[in-house]
Order: C-alpha cells, then structure tokens, then sequence
C-alpha cells in the first residue's frame, strides 16, 4: 500500500489508494477484467505460488478493489481494509480469522438469515 503523507479526510476522499498505471490517468482507472497478463510461464508460476506480488485473479484481488481498500483505510486510519462482494463473504472472513477445527459457534436467533 502506498505510504501517504498526513492529509485532511476531504484530500484522502479523493487520493488515498490510488494506483496509477504507465499510462499517467488523470482518474482512476476501472479494471474490469478477470485475469491478468503474465510475461511467461515462470511469472506465472511464481504469482500463483505467492513468490512474486502481481495481480492473478479478480477474486482474489484487482487494481480497482486494492485502490478502493487503501482509500478506505487511509481514511479510517488503518493499517489495512479488506473489501468483500457480499456481506455473506464478509461474515464468512470475519468468522475463519477467529475459527479452528472442532470450535463451534453460538449465535443469535436474529443473526442474518443466510448466515445459519
């Protein structure tokens, strides 16, 4: 994440994030693609193996989103954000950083539906 000098929140809501490609936009850029591009197959082979940094697969992860993340905690004036597609997902994370085989889980009655 990119290291931004202490600016007022009306300056972070526009340029915390931000990722800017070789092509020098004046806005940010939408990724709207599922894969990304790979030099060879070694690269390849590397970003699927969690050796080398570099965009792989949307759902893991994409310049939009990350750009969407770090402006968020740049604003919230945390060290990192993590953006999930549905509240389901977010749940779902939320509970596997907490959980471990054999734990079990109490919850309310008027816990989301789709949750239980």
């Amino acid at each position: 994440m990119t290291e931004f000098p202490k600016r007022r929140l009306a300056t972070n809501l526009i340029h915390a994030g931000r990722i800017r490609t070789n092509l020098d936009e004046n806005a940010e850029a939408l990724f709207l693609t599922s894969g990304f591009v790979y030099e060879n197959a070694e690269l390849a082979e590397a970003v699927f193996a969690n050796q080398v940094p570099h965009f792989q697969y949307s759902r893991f992860a994409n310049p939009t989103v990350s750009m969407l993340e770090g402006r968020l905690a740049e604003i919230e004036g945390a060290e990192a954000c993590r953006c999930t597609a549905t509240g389901m997902a977010a749940v779902h994370s939320a509970m596997l950083s907490h959980l471990k085989t054999g734990d079990r889980v109490v919850a309310a009655r008027d816990l989301f539906g789709s949750c239980h």
